[in-house]
């Protein structure tokens, strides 16, 4: 999700593709979050029915 200039992502699996392709842009924050397999399906569903969870 991209807010103003923000954008948040969810990456399952090769972190190393996520780094590099950060390493072409101006990155000044990066925080990271476990997420249990409950909340990343709820959250995948809910997207795809226009609910959201801020």
């Amino acid at each position: 999700a991209v807010k103003g200039r923000e954008a948040s992502i969810i990456v399952q699996g090769n972190y190393q593709t996520v780094l590099q392709t950060l390493s072409n842009y101006n990155v000044t924050a990066l925080q990271t979050r476990a997420m249990d397999l409950e909340h990343l399906f709820m959250h995948y569903y809910d997207k795809k029915e226009g609910v959201t969870h801020e």
